[in-house]
């Protein structure tokens, strides 16, 4: 092999090489930009549970004292037939 066919034969890798590096950087950013949006993600997603779990909780005390109301008529109620019942009788 003559010296120009080394010389062609190591620009030609050299080319190839330099290509293969270009897509190499291009794939190790946009590795880094997807790496960057899973976490942004998982930061807002981890934020929206929290905000759910406080509405929640809110409907639940909510419903809670409200049963308990709807509790505490019915019973009011109850009494006052009894006492109803108790004059009619």
């Amino acid at each position: 092999m003559t010296d120009d066919q080394m010389d062609e034969i190591k620009r030609h890798f050299n080319v190839v090489a330099e290509g293969l590096h270009h897509e190499i950087k291009l794939i190790a950013e946009g590795h880094s930009t997807l790496e960057r949006m899973v976490t942004e993600h998982r930061a807002e997603t981890r934020q929206d549970k929290q905000e759910l779990q406080a509405v929640i909780q809110t409907v639940h005390d909510s419903l809670k004292t409200e049963i308990r109301e709807v509790g505490e008529r019915v019973d009011g109620h109850e009494t006052r037939i009894s006492d109803l019942e108790k004059k009619v009788a």
